[in-house]
């Protein structure tokens, strides 16, 4: 008897083990689930509506200062700026509303004053003409070299074409993204305001320069004629005197290069501007390295005639994300009216928001205009476009946009085989060009 009540005790636990192994097979952990949705929230789907969802709101950030030339910041921004990637923005049309343009004031906590520009140079006066489209390219700042103690002036991306077309302009917009919970990259909180600061420096060092060899020169001449000596001192004083009332009654030494007395140099703003969630120990760092980044700058022989010639206003940033305050009704915010400010912004637009693991709807236009628009749903995914060899399988910003509507009308089962048919499709594009090319060499 004690030896069955053994057995049957025995097969009972084994049923009971073997019941509960089960319900642990069909049961997922924590860590299995957690993997399951990293898995889907960077499907190729997801990451392409994600990246098209937040190239909108770029779209809206660009409409809102249409004279501004648009740069996109290698490699992640490219993929929000379809013009960079030569493909027109189906967002474009019907966004050019000033009403829901972010406050620059909020933007930048600080008040947008106008200013008078440097002596001997033109004020930046940007186009408002709807005729002239504004030019798109490409830049690349790269975020380690804003990284904590790591800070740097890049030597090697001078990125001074986008220096010059914000000072033909009036200013320029940079875009970028990052998907690591934060609103901007580094390249953007502390890279790009480093550049700017670095670059407002040598341009001022290099005025500086420029009036002590004209001081030197008009010493020359009143050595070799003292008549027309007591005339330009006149001249010089009254001047000064006018430079002194522009600059609130104040003339002040031209910086530590040892300028002349001149109201505009005062005026020109040297300082780094750093966003208030950089701390100040990192941006007190980052001050004390400036001057020597300057030293590195202009001891590389980079010709910035051209800069110091056309930057009427020392360049600054502003930052706008999609977490950013918008002005509503007219003459509120005044963003688009950039030549009304103290400098030349740079619009820095951190394309993506911070949140993520949400389900978001997509509406692209019809296409051609008449047909029904396009309507979709996905898990949004921030800065989709980071890091872009873990999900992108090939697809390329050009690629994407020139196809979105197809790839985002395929779904989530659809959208890996139709990029394998497209990628198929431009390799014999391209394998027949290069044919057509070699055709009349071998006649």
């Amino acid at each position: 008897m004690a030896g069955s009540a053994a057995a049957a005790t025995a097969m009972a636990g084994s049923d009971e083990g073997e019941l509960l192994l089960g319900l642990n097979e069909g049961v997922m952990s924590m860590t299995s689930v957690l993997r399951a949705l990293k898995r889907e929230e960077s499907s190729l789907y997801n990451c392409a509506a994600s990246i098209a969802g937040d190239a909108r709101f770029v779209a809206q950030v660009a409409a809102t200062y249409p004279s501004l030339p648009r740069f996109a910041n290698l490699r992640c921004g490219l993929w929000y700026l379809p013009e960079a990637a030569g493909i027109a923005s189906p967002f474009a049309a019907g966004l050019h509303d000033a009403g829901n343009a972010p406050d620059v004031a909020a933007a930048m906590g600080s008040s947008a004053g106008s200013t008078a520009p440097a002596d001997g140079q033109t004020a930046n006066a940007p186009s408002t003409s709807a005729s002239s489209a504004p030019p798109v390219a490409t830049c690349y700042f790269k975020s380690t070299d804003g990284h904590n103690n790591n800070w740097s002036f890049s030597t090697v991306r001078l990125n001074l074409h986008v220096a010059e077309a914000a000072a033909a302009a009036g200013g320029a917009l940079l875009v970028d993204a990052t998907r690591r919970g934060k609103r901007f990259p580094d390249a953007m909180s502390k890279t790009v305001p480093i550049w700017a600061a670095v670059l407002n420096r040598a341009v001022h060092r290099l005025r500086c320069q420029r009036r002590r060899a004209a001081g030197g020169a008009a010493a020359a001449d009143a050595a070799a004629d003292p008549d027309a000596a007591a005339l330009g001192e006149a001249a010089a004083a009254a001047g000064a005197a006018a430079a002194a009332a522009g600059a609130g009654g104040t003339a002040v030494q031209g910086g530590a290069e040892g300028g002349v007395a001149d109201g505009a140099a005062a005026a020109w703003d040297c300082a780094v501007h750093l966003p208030p969630w950089v701390s100040e120990v990192e941006a007190n760092s980052i001050r004390q390295r400036l001057d020597g980044w300057v030293d590195d700058l202009l001891g590389l022989g980079a010709d910035l005639s051209h800069l110091v010639q056309v930057l009427g206003k020392p360049l600054r940033c502003m930052w706008v994300s999609q977490d950013s305050r918008l002005s509503l009704g007219e003459g509120q915010g005044g963003a688009a009216d950039v030549a009304s400010l103290a400098f030349t912004p740079l619009v820095l637009v951190g394309a993506s928001a911070t949140t993520a693991r949400q389900r978001r709807c997509l509406t692209l236009p019809p296409e051609p205009p008449g047909d029904d628009p396009l309507s979709v749903t996905y898990a949004y995914f921030p800065g989709a476009a980071d890091d872009e060899e873990s999900w992108a399988g090939g697809l390329t910003p050009h690629l994407m946009w020139r196809h979105l509507r197809s790839l985002l009308s395929a779904g989530p089962g659809g959208i890996e085989p139709l990029l394998r048919r497209l990628q198929a499709e431009r390799l014999a594009e391209q394998r027949a060009a290069r044919q057509l090319q070699a055709a009349p060499r071998s006649l």
